[in-house]
């Protein structure tokens, strides 16, 4: 993907057919947008990244994270570089970067599900790790009958820090796309413009990575950075007035 926004240079057809036919027996490739890796913005001119692998941030852009956004504008860039001026931490992404949800590869949710096709693939020692599963019957090796939601199953399975999303992705459909990027872009401004403290800058910025987000039809993650923003940023948009944005927000608040 970062081949074809001409950041890098792509992978051959003949490459990416073969790694086509190696991951396709895997069960791994997104079945919702909202999964699947992304890049906002326009040629030239990027804006945000998600649901990339850490690995794959941290190659090309130095951070591992699962989503990162550049600056709305050059008042949004001001108010990150006085944080990192503030905070003063080597290489602060806050230079480049207006909003980044570190996550080392160790920590994705997809990782031991790589790691163990690849186990499998390559016909190493059976394991069996299943995550985020909703009323399905999973067979792998051995039989075991899963329903409802599941973070692992089998013999020595351990699952750490898995969140499951059904809630995020039905409130996500729900989303009055267009309004709210309307309403995200007043409200953002009517925030700076009442912004005293660093709460309320980072809330600002929330809410502009959240208009990115929906402008790159990415609901989940909008929702995400409304959350993030906080009852600040609801109570600022009840004031004005924009009721998509406060009905998103109060909506994200509850997740």
């Amino acid at each position: 993907m970062l081949g074809v926004a001409g950041m890098i240079t792509t992978i051959s057809a003949s490459k990416t057919a073969e790694l086509d036919l190696y991951w396709e027996p895997s069960g791994l490739v997104p079945v919702i947008a909202e999964d699947d890796t992304g890049i906002t913005g326009q040629p030239g001119d990027w804006g945000a990244f998600s649901n990339f692998c850490p690995e794959v941030t941290f190659r090309y852009f130095r951070y591992y994270a699962s989503f990162m956004a550049k600056y709305v504008d050059d008042i949004d860039r001001g108010s990150g570089h006085r944080q990192a001026q503030r905070d003063n931490l080597p290489d602060d992404w806050r230079y480049e970067w207006q909003l980044l949800f570190a996550c080392h590869y160790l920590e994705c949710s997809v990782y031991p599900q790589v790691h163990l096709f690849n186990q499998q693939h390559l016909a190493q020692p059976r394991q069996l790790f299943v995550q985020q599963i909703n009323s399905k019957e999973i067979i792998m090796g051995d039989r075991y009958t899963v329903s409802g939601q599941t973070a692992a199953v089998g013999p020595h399975a351990k699952a750490e820090g898995n969140t499951f999303h059904q809630n995020w992705y039905q409130t996500a459909s729900d989303l009055d796309f267009q309004g709210l990027a309307t309403e995200l872009a007043t409200l953002r401004h009517s925030m700076r413009a009442q912004a005293i403290e660093i709460e309320h800058d980072q809330a600002v910025a929330n809410i502009g990575a959240a208009e990115i987000a929906i402008k790159g039809q990415d609901g989940v993650r909008a929702l995400e950075h409304l959350k993030a923003a906080g009852s600040w940023a609801f109570k600022v948009a009840n004031e004005i007035g924009v009721n998509v944005a406060a009905t998103a927000i109060e909506k994200a608040l509850s997740l």
